[in-house]
């Protein structure tokens, strides 16, 4: 009697894997923290090749100066020369964003 000749069979051993299937994703696992040693600081890494220039491992103000140099060369407005949104540098912006809306004003009020 092969599971091939009968329906039954088949239909049976069928739903005996999608219920194991379906089952499988009930169980759960202990899910427990583990603390593998406390934290270093973070400037207390060591020099090395892919450590950048003038930073010494342990020194926590060039540790500090290596970091705000990195923010600044992220920074756009730094590296573009202009000194921020509505600073002298782009006095002229607001009057270049203002200038579509102050001609479609003036069209609009022109127009029967």
């Amino acid at each position: 009697m092969s599971a091939r000749r009968h329906p039954v069979v088949r239909r049976a051993l069928g739903a005996v894997l999608l219920a194991g299937l379906m089952l499988s994703g009930c169980g759960e696992r202990a899910q427990e923290l583990q603390a593998k040693g406390p934290d270093a600081s973070p400037w207390s890494g060591k020099s090395g090749g892919f450590s950048a220039s003038g930073w010494q491992g342990g020194d926590q103000s060039a540790w500090q100066e290596q970091i705000r140099q990195r923010g600044q060369r992220q920074n756009e407005y730094a590296r573009t020369g202009v000194s921020g949104p509505g600073a002298a540098g782009n006095a002229s912006l607001p009057a270049l964003a203002a200038a579509p809306v102050a001609a479609a004003a003036a069209s609009a009020a022109s127009q029967p």
